[in-house]
């Protein structure tokens, strides 16, 4: 699922670095991030932040909804 290291990763993702994180598209990042329990930070109205340090713990929670997910979408 995660194609890259993690020790690449910039400490503060934006959503287009999900999109190759998760090898899917934008329309089903901005779904992902829409989840009440995604780790974000908003900026502002149009600009979002994601921590990685969080978003490895909500993978890591999450690995089972991810695969159900990009195979339901």
């Amino acid at each position: 699922m995660i194609e890259k290291n993690y020790n690449e990763l910039p400490m503060l993702l934006e959503p287009k670095d999900l999109e190759n994180i998760f090898s899917i598209d934008m329309r089903l990042v901005y779904e992902i991030i829409k989840l009440n329990e995604f780790p974000k930070l908003r900026i502002s109205d149009h600009k979002i932040k994601i921590p990685k340090i969080l978003l490895i713990k909500w993978i890591n929670k999450n690995k089972e909804f991810l695969m159900e997910y990009r195979k339901i979408v």
